[in-house]
């Protein structure tokens, strides 16, 4: 068991615990009698839950736009090196199938894969992707396990063909092209792990908010105090996923360069 499994295995375990020694001691554990609405109770939960949302929109709730000295000359043609794949990656922070049908496109654009409708024999017609052969010696490591994954079978191949095998290289092609972003500094880290890592913050959050109103609603009548606190990491969660991961260098384009300064950090 990794450390990350047996946090959320703790953390998942714990409002259980917390009953067990609860219903030991004398506690209540009818959660509704911690959510009595007593003065003491409202005013509790309205003081944490304007605070927390406070914190929230100062951190994650704006954007932080970054203003550029001198005059911005709009582009409208792409940056140069940019492929489709990584463009939209870092427009929405994480990888999709439609990178890995974009890359096939782009590498068709590009000379490495001809698209053809042909017809054989009496059928109707079908699209067939034939490996041209132009040297993939520039190619990056994603678009190469794209053209392996498209034609492990021979240089030619019908289009409905691939709908049952294609699917393992599609995963790989994800995975190569978001660690290839990582580590050409686009992102800090890989875009899914960095969402996973906030899941889990928002499961444990959720479990200690519990743990707050259970604890808090037995010491001092203030359970309101610990739902407001899953309220607020709610609505954080929300406001942090609404946004894209923030990239960590964008490259050297200006046009990337500004979506980079309308990212929060």
């Amino acid at each position: 068991m990794t450390p990350k499994e047996a946090v959320i295995y703790l953390a998942s375990l714990a409002p259980f615990v917390l009953f067990f020694v609860a219903a030991a001691i004398g506690w209540t554990i009818a959660p509704l009698e911690h959510l009595r609405p007593t003065p003491q109770n409202i005013a509790a939960g309205v003081v944490t839950l304007v605070i927390g949302l406070i914190i929230v929109r100062w951190r994650w709730g704006t954007r932080h736009v970054l203003r550029l000295p001198g005059t911005v000359a709009p582009e409208f043609d792409p940056p140069e090196d940019l492929r489709p794949a990584e463009a939209d990656v870092l427009l929405h922070g994480k990888t999709r199938r439609r990178d890995v049908i974009a890359t096939a496109v782009d590498l068709a654009l590009r000379g490495f894969i001809r698209i053809e409708e042909r017809s054989e024999g009496e059928g109707p017609p079908t699209w067939v992707l034939e490996r041209t052969d132009a040297s993939g010696g520039d190619l990056r490591e994603y678009e190469r396990k794209t053209l392996a994954g498209l034609f492990a079978h021979g240089k030619t191949v019908q289009l409905a063909a691939l709908e049952p095998r294609f699917f393992v290289a599609e995963d790989l092609v994800e995975d190569e092209l978001e660690g290839d972003l990582v580590r050409r500094g686009w992102f800090a880290d890989a875009p899914a792990r960095l969402r996973s890592r906030w899941a889990t913050v928002g499961w444990v959050t959720a479990l200690v908010g519990i743990a707050v109103t259970f604890v808090l609603g037995n010491l001092f009548s203030l359970g309101l105090a610990g739902a407001a606190v899953s309220a607020v990491w709610n609505y954080a969660m929300s406001s942090i996923f609404t946004w894209s991961p923030r990239p960590a260098a964008a490259p050297a384009t200006r046009p990337v360069a500004h979506a980079e300064a309308l990212l929060p950090r």
